[in-house]
């Protein structure tokens, strides 16, 4: 039988989903990111100027982390077993969402795990139909009413296909030669100018690239069936509790970009 190039080559394990909730751990900001965390964080205000709150979410539960290997397998990707590049992928989206807990910015209505501005949005589902076709992908944002257009990246379905086609030549950024890059083989600093728009936000940036090494490190993946969470959750909550709050403080302007 042919070979569905959309579909994953295999089912390996790039990232845990105790790594995931290890990465959200670090930041004593942002609340949790999935319903079993201990951690007890209150949901941060609304940034200074606008007119409603951030939406959080449960975005690195089992499922999200296994759409995230998903896509990291899929063929058209084909990152798995480059951890470098995947934690600088899970680098940028972790300063990007907050922690991994919001993908919607209450000051540009802009969503995504790449926050994006609304008029970036059927740009890049339309990148992700191209990339991986037969989903119809752009045409389920157009159906959307405009108030809804961002639910569209916060389903785990669509999430890191739409992170996929951002870094496969799909970013939204007109300066710093970006149009068209593939980021995936670009350099850290370039993913945050891609990304971005400008580098005010690498230190930042660099130090949740550092807590996600620390993370991958600690947790690390397999291509064996993940085990159980339930014997880790709690290491995940008691070891990774202490981030600097100062950091991710700044982080409160960003959850984030205005591309």
């Amino acid at each position: 039988d042919d070979v569905d190039p959309s579909e994953p080559a295999s089912e390996c394990e790039c990232v845990t989903h105790e790594a995931l909730m290890c990465i959200n751990g670090k930041s004593s900001y942002w609340p949790k990111c999935d319903p079993s965390q201990k951690k007890d964080v209150p949901n941060p205000p609304r940034p200074d100027g606008a007119d409603r709150d951030y939406e959080f979410g449960d975005f690195c539960t089992q499922k999200w982390t296994d759409e995230l290997n998903s896509m990291l397998n899929n063929p058209k990707v084909n990152m798995c077993s480059n951890t470098q590049k995947v934690a600088e992928l899970l680098g940028q989206v972790t300063w990007e969402t907050g922690y991994l807990s919001t993908q919607y910015q209450p000051l540009d209505d802009g969503a995504g795990l790449i926050h994006m501005i609304p008029e970036n949005f059927e740009g890049n589902a339309e990148k992700m139909d191209s990339l991986f076709p037969g989903k119809n992908y752009a045409q389920k944002v157009k159906s959307m009413s405009e108030a809804d257009k961002h639910k569209f990246f916060q389903d785990p379905e669509n999430g890191w296909l739409s992170v996929a086609a951002w870094y496969k030549g799909g970013n939204a950024v007109f300066q710093h030669g970006c149009q068209g890059k593939d980021l995936f083989k670009e350099d850290y600093h370039t993913q945050t100018l891609c990304i971005k728009g400008d580098d005010e936000s690498q230190p930042n940036r660099d130090q949740s690239l550092s807590e996600v090494q620390e993370c991958m490190k600690q947790f690390p993946a397999s291509c064996d069936d993940p085990d159980d969470d339930e014997e880790t959750t709690t290491v995940v909550d008691e070891e990774t509790t202490t981030a600097a709050a100062e950091a991710t403080t700044t982080a409160a302007d960003e959850a984030t970009t205005s591309t």
